[in-house]
């Protein structure tokens, strides 16, 4: 694979990605826009958002960067910019589902009466996916990255019930909406070579990054766990590689998986991994999917 050094302008480049606010999204879209892309990013906070427009254009000031406030807990709002960006744009080159939420302390459902990890992690992005579809096929080499997480690993699954949860364990359905994640990625590029459809479906993880997501952590556990975490935990832009080498890197592959190549996948430089097991095997892939087809009424047809 290209280094992410060695990736070159990208002039005429066009990505959109979610959570790109803060952490390894703000560090990802960021490089994009040094390389001349073309950048629309989603995120909750407006306040966020317009505070990054104006760090972006103090690096570079005729940065082509667009801002979507969306919360991606409603899947109205997420149809809603979807099909804004289907109207706006003629091709779309990479899309990066980066957004998340992780370990909600509390059992929450969105406005559509999904679990709050799974609907924003996973089926927010399927929706954004189906729709972003015919931009995507108008791409240059274009790509889905699915960010999954190191956590997937830990995935419990009661296969015989997707969004009811008689037992609510954060870390748990957390590793969770990863493993669907990737199971999604799988799904795509399977998909896309059953219909000849010249797209790259690529998964990625950022190890265990120095992010916002650790921020929430009241209890004394939590705040040793994440103080734990941050020893080995590696930087946001350490983390965003990934990221940036799985949309533009050269010997990229449709069905990579690209992560940290260290301490047990939790930090370094990136590298090509091993999908993990349990994201693989069609029962899941089937739960995943189809669980997302229940809810949302989408098929990728």
């Amino acid at each position: 694979m290209t280094k992410y050094n060695e990736i070159g302008d990208l002039t005429n480049k066009v990505v959109v990605i979610t959570g790109g606010t803060s952490g390894i999204g703000k560090e990802a879209l960021t490089f994009f826009i040094k390389k001349n892309a073309t950048v629309y990013f989603l995120g909750s906070s407006l306040s966020k958002g317009e505070l990054l427009l104006q760090e972006v254009r103090k690096i570079k000031e005729d940065a082509k960067i667009y801002f979507y406030q969306c919360n991606q807990g409603n899947l109205s709002e997420v149809k809603r910019v979807a099909n804004n960006l289907l109207e706006k744009l003629d091709h779309i080159d990479v899309l990066i589902n980066n957004a998340g939420v992780m370990r909600n302390p509390k059992f929450e459902l969105t406005v559509d009466g999904i679990e709050s990890q799974m609907g924003i992690n996973f089926i927010s992005h399927y929706v954004l996916t189906s729709i972003l579809l015919p931009k995507l096929k108008n791409g240059n080499n274009p790509r889905i990255l699915n960010v999954s997480s190191i956590a997937a690993q830990g995935a419990k699954i009661d296969y015989a019930h997707f969004n009811d949860y008689k037992k609510y364990k954060p870390s748990v359905v957390y590793s969770n909406t990863k493993l669907a994640m990737m199971s999604f990625g799988i799904f795509l590029d399977s998909f896309f070579k059953k219909n000849n459809i010249n797209i790259k479906s690529i998964i990625v993880h950022p190890g265990v990054s120095k992010t916002g997501l650790f921020s929430r952590y009241k209890s004394k556990l939590m705040k040793f766990g994440g103080f734990f975490i941050r020893l080995i935990s590696q930087t946001p832009f350490s983390g965003s590689l990934p990221l940036i080498i799985g949309a533009f890197s050269d010997g990229v592959e449709s069905l990579d998986f690209i992560g940290p190549k260290c301490m047990f996948q939790t930090k370094g430089y990136p590298k090509k991994l091993k999908l993990y097991k349990k994201g693989t095997t069609s029962k899941t892939i089937d739960f995943f999917i189809n669980g997302a087809i229940n809810i949302t009424n989408i098929k990728f047809e």
